[in-house]
């Protein structure tokens, strides 16, 4: 079963960073440690690991798969919501989130 740490290291080697690299650029010490869940990171640690990945704080500690569900298909009684999804999901496309697709 995935782990918070097995979720964040995917994240960081798909985007072809450095444990060093990513530390720096969030200033976020212990990513080694999260990554092998020998801790767990707080909650500044995890709405910073989120945002910088483009996925949400859900996704990242439970590992929720409901985006997919909800983009493919399980709630086509809603147009506006289905609307509303695919203009979030092609906003962090054109933003050059490519992580983001890890999440969906």
């Amino acid at each position: 079963m995935p782990t918070l740490g097995s979720r964040i290291h995917k994240l960081r080697i798909h985007s072809g960073l450095s444990i060093g690299t990513l530390e720096k650029i969030i200033r976020i010490n212990n990513i080694q440690k999260y990554e092998v869940d020998s801790i767990r990171p707080g909650t500044n640690s995890i709405i910073a690991l989120a945002n910088f990945f483009c996925v949400s704080c859900d996704w990242l500690l439970l590992g929720d798969d409901y985006p997919q569900k909800l983009l493919h298909g399980n709630n086509k009684s809603d147009p506006e919501l289905n609307e509303a999804l695919q203009l979030l999901q092609e906003l962090c496309q054109n933003r050059g989130d490519n992580v983001r697709n890890l999440a969906l």
